[in-house]
């Protein structure tokens, strides 16, 4: 009753501070505004884990609608009192308290009770062969990768373009990047010696130029660390053992990307300028599209279209909206960020939307559960892919084109690792 009572509370609270925040953005517009809600939310839902979804959620509308457009450089020119950036807002918190509050609600019975559980990593066997196989595949594949976008030499002169201009290697990269984080996280549970650990760091910080996209490399970084993350209780200084890595790398990748131009004056306006998915979400809204316009939701499969018919359907709408709206970059295949309530709003008028958004957090979430309280390690690398592609699907749509892969991929993962197992504790 104790725990029906306290969700009913939050859910409560939660509602009220949606209401004050519309009203108070429509009255008093101001650019901190979004901040203070989201953060205040996210406090009264805070979850007990680490790697819950709503910590994932709250980063996202955090970060990139909360503080980049009080930091950021791109965002001089918004003005609060436009109707338009009112209404991105309204679509905004409405998303945003939806995920938490479905995170919220299906989490709460269960945090309690693993929060007690402490699960002993230290003697875990897994078959060294299978992590040969997984070594040598993704050597392979990088090597494949490498040659096939103009070799190291060129990778070398050309640091902050190669990645981008990668086209016709799209098959070794996705093989690379999918079995080489595959080797980093059984590989840690398996070996726990420092040696080990700092080589496999120096090696993704060696080969993050190659995995390019930041959510990658920090992917790949914290795969590092699993079996001290997994279930790892939210704390401020756990969070500091996390975020300051993961900051620095991420500030590593800009760096990274840029070092033709970018000096150390110019590392903190740029980073916040990273978080751009706003400006889009306006460029769309003011555009005054309609809804249905496109079914959004189904272009991925536009994928498999294509491979058999050999054209070039656009599938997901970041992809179709960059072509219309910024065809240079499309013409180099690189992707401006629509937000999920693009998606929403194309496919199902946005409002009844947020009806297949809760399921889809809904599913998450008990993913999540799953992991928690199972002996097998695999779910912690299936959770920990699904964790960070939340923040793919937050910005890109519900059903993105990388899923056609992804799932089948995490199900043969599955396959290949369930008999990893360690004692979980029951209580």
């Amino acid at each position: 009753m104790n725990i029906i009572n306290n969700i009913v509370v939050k859910f409560f609270l939660t509602i009220v501070f949606y209401i004050i925040f519309l009203l108070t953005l429509d009255i008093f517009p101001n650019k901190h505004l979004f901040a203070i809600f989201s953060f205040s939310v996210y406090l009264l839902n805070r979850p007990t884990f680490i790697l819950s979804p709503r910590n994932m959620i709250f980063i996202y509308y955090f970060l990139w609608f909360g503080l980049a457009p009080i930091f950021a450089d791109r965002y001089n020119y918004l003005d609060y009192s436009d109707n338009i950036v009112y209404k991105s807002y309204v679509y905004l918190s409405s998303s945003f308290i939806t995920m938490i509050l479905v995170s919220m609600c299906i989490e709460t019975k269960y945090e309690k009770k693993f929060s007690f559980i402490k699960v002993d990593y230290s003697n875990v066997r897994i078959d060294g062969k299978k992590l040969t196989f997984t070594f040598i595949f993704s050597f392979l594949f990088f090597l494949l990768y490498l040659f096939n976008t103009g070799g190291f030499s060129y990778w070398i002169a050309n640091i902050d373009r190669a990645f981008l201009t990668r086209q016709g290697a799209g098959v070794y990269y996705l093989g690379f990047s999918l079995f080489f984080p595959v080797f980093i996280f059984f590989t840690r549970f398996k070996y726990k010696n420092l040696i080990l650990l700092s080589t496999l760091s120096l090696l993704v910080i060696a080969l993050s130029p190659f995995i390019g996209s930041k959510q990658k490399i920090i992917y790949c970084f914290l795969l590092l660390f699993s079996s001290l993350i997994l279930r790892r209780k939210l704390t401020l200084s756990n969070s500091l053992m996390i975020g300051l890595p993961t900051i620095f790398l991420f500030v590593l990748g800009n760096y990274f990307r840029n070092v033709s131009w970018m000096t150390l004056s110019d590392v903190a306006s740029y980073s916040f300028n990273y978080f751009d998915t706003l400006d889009s979400l306006l460029l769309f809204l003011y555009n005054r599209h309609y809804p249905f316009e496109i079914m959004s939701v189904g272009l991925p499969l536009n994928k498999i279209v294509n491979l058999y018919t050999g054209g070039d359907e656009f599938f997901d709408v970041s992809a179709y909206y960059t072509n219309i709206y910024f065809p240079d970059a499309w013409n180099i295949r690189a992707t401006v960020q629509f937000p999920v309530e693009v998606d929403l709003f194309l496919s199902f008028g946005f409002w009844v939307g947020l009806i297949p958004l809760g399921i889809f957090v809904g599913i998450y979430s008990l993913i999540f559960i799953k992991m928690l309280s199972s002996e097998k390690i695999v779910y912690g690398f299936i959770w920990f892919n699904l964790f960070f592609y939340l923040l793919s699907h937050m910005r890109g749509g519900l059903f993105i084109w990388t899923d056609l892969y992804l799932y089948p991929y995490l199900i043969l993962v599955y396959f290949l690792f369930k008999e990893v197992k360690v004692n979980v504790p029951k209580k």
